[in-house]
């Protein structure tokens, strides 16, 4: 479920590898003197945990105009992220098995247009996730300047910021351009085109 902290008036959305985990453990221990919704907390569902801006304000209208926050991520990165991660954390093999099918990241990649798991929550457009029926005071931040705008959002919403990521870090056995060759690069050019758009990150996989 999304973070809502009443006593400052802000909502955190968290994005599925963007780093969520360790933001929600590090507002739930900043702000334990708050008054806070945080429906089944750290143990959520994934598609509760991470669940987009309009199912959020649909379940908790109050929260409309508070100030929301949320962390993008480059797709290429993404992606790579969550395949890696979901197939080599045993814990997640109860819903992320269909990956277990494929021999290696780029089979998953040829064949990911015709998965079910395409469908599910840590692979979704972000562009999905933060669409709002309604004019919101959203802050977009990024991944890949994750404490400089942390450290801004922090001000915004007047929490101190001694955040450290680590929670769920992938670790990679090369350079991450690397898993990808121009037909997998495509792959996740068209799946992720509004993510590219709309939060202007470049196609050019050498810039990861």
């Amino acid at each position: 479920m999304p973070f809502i902290n009443i006593t400052r008036k802000f909502v955190f959305i968290a994005n599925a590898r963007t780093g969520s985990t360790s933001i929600y453990n590090y507002l739930n221990q900043t702000c334990k003197n708050d008054k806070i919704v945080w429906d089944n907390g750290i143990m959520a569902k994934p598609h509760l945990y991470h669940m987009n801006i309009n199912n959020t304000i649909k379940k908790y209208p109050f929260c409309k105009d508070y100030v929301f926050f949320c962390f993008v991520r480059n797709p290429y990165t993404r992606f790579l992220s969550s395949y890696v991660e979901f197939t080599d954390v045993k814990s997640h093999h109860g819903w992320s098995a269909e990956l277990l099918n494929f021999k290696n990241f780029k089979e998953f990649c040829l064949k990911f247009n015709n998965t079910k798991i395409k469908d599910d929550i840590h692979f979704k457009s972000l562009t999905q996730q933060i669409k709002c029926d309604i004019t919101i005071n959203l802050y977009i931040c990024r991944f890949e300047n994750f404490y400089e705008d942390f450290n801004k959002i922090s001000n915004i919403i007047n929490i101190p910021n001694n955040i450290s990521i680590h929670n769920r870090k992938t670790n990679y056995s090369k350079k991450k351009s690397n898993f990808y060759d121009e037909e997998t690069k495509m792959i996740i050019q068209e799946f992720y085109k509004e993510d590219f758009i709309t939060f202007n990150y470049s196609m050019d996989i050498n810039d990861i």
